[in-house]
């Protein structure tokens, strides 16, 4: 072979190399996402399982990418921490009303005897008196730069975490008598494991503008920022749905789209990253994860093709397999 002949060659096999390339792009950006999905089915089976063996409520805190909110990128396991009533049996409080405005009573907590530990409770914990009437929500306190309330000398006064400032929706004919030297619980807010974290590959991606609910999505405006959590109870069912649109017990599917990073909008509402226009909705190589509520049950399952925007169509094929208990 002359060198002419072989500088052909070697020219049409770079040219068939170049052709190959974008063609072998999607089958790997498939396989990143099957994988990806994979990943997060077992990463949500080992919570429950955890909670199952620990009695105690366990998790997967889904994190948002600080530059993509839409896009849940790095998944935490969680759990929530044995109720909290103080360091000594006889740690108590004085709890007075501020305020009833609205529907929302408004109290003061002061330590009245016992210790108070720092770094254990935060803004956004809840705490019942005496074993018995309203929840309160932990709205203000002196706190540390993590937003953990700061511990209390074992006497004399608060110059640290207390008081407390806590807010409960009330009905219109509350009254409060002022509590005086009363034991609390605090339950408190789930915090990350020592377990690994999961990170998805940077190409994947949680979409959560088209996740959640039956119900509602878990973006469903601008103002969705915070982390997605999903406890799993004792018993293996869904204990809890924490995020920005939903909050508290469910009782529908809870459904997870795994899908591309190229195909999110950069803000919600704003057009489609990827050039053909079409969002992970309609992308029918991505996957759901489902967890129902009742069961705890983990299911994967296709995409269903669907008009675009049709989300009800598109878990179509996750619904069924949820209803027939499938993996």
């Amino acid at each position: 072979m002359t060198l002419i002949e072989l500088l052909v060659v070697i020219s049409i096999m770079l040219l068939l190399a170049v052709v190959a390339i974008p063609a072998m792009r999607p089958a790997l950006s498939t396989r990143q996402t099957r994988e990806a999905a994979r990943s997060i089915n077992v990463y949500l089976g080992a919570a429950r399982n955890r909670a199952v063996e620990t009695g105690r409520p366990v998790g997967v805190e889904i994190v948002r990418d600080p530059n993509l909110t839409l896009a849940g990128t790095t998944l935490y396991q969680v759990e929530i921490p044995p109720p909290y009533g103080g360091d000594t049996e006889d740690t108590r409080v004085t709890v007075t009303l501020l305020s009833f405005s609205g529907g929302i009573a408004t109290v003061q907590a002061t330590r009245a005897s016992g210790i108070f530990s720092g770094g254990l409770i935060r803004l956004g914990d809840q705490v019942q008196f005496n074993q018995q009437g309203w929840v309160y929500t932990i709205t203000g306190a002196n706190v540390d730069a993590n937003n953990y309330v700061r511990s209390s000398p074992p006497a004399g006064t608060d110059p640290d975490g207390f008081p407390l400032t806590l807010q409960a929706s009330v009905p219109g004919s509350f009254v409060m008598p002022t509590l005086t030297a009363v034991p609390f619980q605090i339950s408190r807010r789930p915090t990350r494991s020592s377990t690994s974290p999961l990170r998805l590959p940077s190409s994947v991606v949680v979409d959560l503008e088209f996740s959640g609910t039956e119900a509602t999505n878990f973006t469903a405006s601008t103002a969705d920022v915070n982390s997605v959590t999903i406890l799993f109870a004792p018993s293996g069912n869904i204990y809890r749905v924490v995020s920005d649109e939903v909050t508290g017990r469910v009782i529908d599917p809870i459904y997870l789209l795994v899908g591309k990073r190229e195909r999110l909008p950069l803000a919600y509402g704003e057009a489609f990253q990827a050039e053909d226009g079409v969002s992970n909705l309609n992308d029918l190589t991505n996957l759901w994860v489902t967890v129902n509520s009742r069961s705890g049950l983990i299911v994967s399952a296709e995409m269903a093709e669907a008009a675009v925007g049709d989300i009800q169509a598109a878990r179509l094929f996750a619904r069924q397999k949820q209803a027939m208990g499938g993996r």
